[in-house]
Formats: C-alpha cells, sequence, structure tokens
C-alpha cells in the first residue's frame, strides 16, 4: 500500500480517520440491511445483531485505523504501536491493576451519571436520551442472554476481544496519536481522544464513566507506548462483562458495587479508587525511570 500520508499534516490524516469511519459505517449498516432481507430476518434478530456489530466494529474502527496507518508509514503495525516493547509484561501488569484499582471509581461514577436529571425545560430531551438507554441495554441484554458455551464464545469474541482490539486501533493507535501529533501535548491527546470515544458510543447516561474509562485506556497507552496495553484493559473490562451475563450470579460483587446507593462510603471508596489507580502509574513511571537510569550509567 502506498504511504501517500507519509508527509502529511496530522490534520489531514484525522480527516481521512474521521472520513473512513463514517464511510465504514455508512457500508456496514447497508451490509446489515442486506443480510437482513436476504435470509428474511428483522433488524432486531439476535443474528443481525452479531452481523452489525461484527461489522460496525470492522468497518468503523478496525479498518480506518489500519488503512490511514498504513498510508502513512511502511509499517503500519509499528506505527500504531502493536510492536513488542521492552518492559511489556510489567505493562500489562499496570493494564490489571488499573482495572481493578479503578473500578470502585467508575462504578461510582456510573451510579451518579444515571441518576442525572435535566431541568424540566429539557425534560423531551431527558426522555429520549433515557429511551436510547434502555434500546441500548435492550440489545445487550438480548445479545448475552445466551446460555450456551457457543453464544458465551462469540459474545467473549466480537464484544470483548474485537471490540477492545478495533477500539483501540482506532482512538489509542490512531486518533490519540494524530492528536498529540497536532496538538504537541499528549495530556491533550488523551482527554480529547476519551471525550470522543465516550460521546460515540451515543450514550449520555453513561457518558462520564466512559470517559473516564477513555481517559484510564488512554494513560495507559501515553507512558507505556505499546497498544497492547490498553487492550488488555479494555479486553478486561468487557471480558468482564460478558462472563458476569453468562455466570447470572445474583451475589456478583461487581453488580452489588454498580447497584449501590451514593452513599459517603461508597464517595470514601470512589476517593481510595483514584488514590491507588494514580498510585499505579506511578509505580510503573518509577520503575520505567529506573531501567532508563542504570542502562544510561551501564550502556553495555
Amino acid at each position: 500500500m502506498q504511504q501517500i500520508l507519509a508527509g502529511s499534516s496530522p490534520l489531514s490524516r484525522l480527516f481521512y480517520l474521521f472520513l473512513f469511519a463514517f464511510l465504514g459505517l455508512f457500508v456496514a449498516s447497508g451490509l446489515s440491511i442486506g443480510v437482513s432481507r436476504i435470509f428474511n430476518l428483522s433488524g432486531a434478530d439476535v443474528g443481525v445483531l452479531y452481523v452489525t456489530l461484527f461489522l460496525q466494529s470492522a468497518g468503523m474502527f478496525l479498518l480506518p485505523a489500519y488503512t490511514v496507518a498504513a498510508w502513512s508509514s511502511r509499517e503500519p503495525l509499528r506505527y500504531l504501536k502493536l510492536q513488542k516493547t521492552d518492559g511489556a509484561e510489567r505493562g500489562f501488569l499496570l493494564a490489571v491493576m488499573v482495572y481493578v484499582l479503578s473500578y470502585a471509581f467508575v462504578a461510582f461514577l456510573t451510579r451518579w451519571n444515571q441518576g442525572i436529571t435535566l431541568p424540566e425545560s429539557m425534560h423531551g430531551i431527558e426522555q429520549y436520551m433515557r429511551a436510547m438507554e434502555d434500546s441500548a441495554m435492550e440489545t445487550t441484554d438480548r445479545l448475552l442472554s445466551g446460555q450456551t458455551i457457543g453464544t458465551f464464545l462469540l459474545n467473549f469474541l466480537i464484544m470483548a476481544v474485537l471490540a477492545a482490539v478495533a477500539e483501540e486501533l482506532f482512538f489509542r493507535g490512531a486518533l490519540q496519536q494524530f492528536i498529540e501529533e497536532w496538538a504537541g501535548n499528549g495530556h491533550v491527546a488523551v482527554w480529547v481522544s476519551a471525550f470522543i470515544f465516550s460521546a460515540l458510543h451515543m450514550q449520555f447516561y453513561g457518558f462520564f464513566p466512559r470517559l473516564a474509562l477513555g481517559v484510564l485506556l488512554g494513560y495507559l497507552f501515553f507512558y507505556t507506548r505499546n497498544l497492547w496495553v490498553p487492550i488488555i484493559m479494555h479486553l478486561f473490562n468487557n471480558g468482564v462483562i460478558v462472563i458476569v451475563y453468562f455466570l447470572r450470579k445474583e451475589d456478583d460483587w461487581t453488580a452489588n458495587l454498580d447497584d449501590m446507593p451514593l452513599s459517603l462510603t461508597f464517595g470514601v471508596g470512589a476517593v481510595l479508587s483514584v488514590f491507588f489507580t494514580v498510585w499505579a502509574f506511578r509505580w510503573y513511571l518509577s520503575g520505567k525511570r529506573r531501567k532508563g537510569a542504570s542502562e544510561e550509567a551501564d550502556p553495555s
């Protein structure tokens, strides 16, 4: 593939990234409609939902990110930071630690976001957004309701593995890097890409926890420069949901935490969650600095 964007500006790459994402969504929607008509199925059929989810992940996120990277570099996988790096194992451990340690804070944000009430003058907008939220939840429940090993594996592959790889390629591997090149500031890139990540999911009553998740994934990529690290955390985040739905444990600790009222105890737990998450990043960076200092002291 020719590197026709090799000398282009970051803004040009951003333009093509979003253009291809829009075209990918358009093609994916058309193919989904075609499949439903060929097999005489409704759009709400579970099989059509799987096809739609697969096509959207591939067409809207995975292929646009890879295409723009391939147009920008002779080594697109290296450009997207999918290569093996020194100390990758420590980065993978950081991803798991951040997922576990940040869970209480994200759960607190989820409960708070779900309870947001708009002014009476915006009651119609609130009803519309809650209807969208209920529709999205109903779709998720339909996809995860299967209790066979086959449906579990299919859900895990599409909703956990494919979603994690495709979305991280797009939002961190491509989008965040392009914004950082344009703005010259990695922190700005983390927050802007996280905002877009959350906004594109079109769920207001899950916007803030998804924004927090995007920020955490962004900093994992920013500090490790290894895309596999945020992919691991994203996989854990989605995979746990798939597993919990499959096991259907009523006493599951994640379900209990998500349903907790916004009490003082929950708030203190959320603050501690932020504290320990920040500590995990500092632990990783201190180890990285020590390793860099030792390599400078002993260049052989």
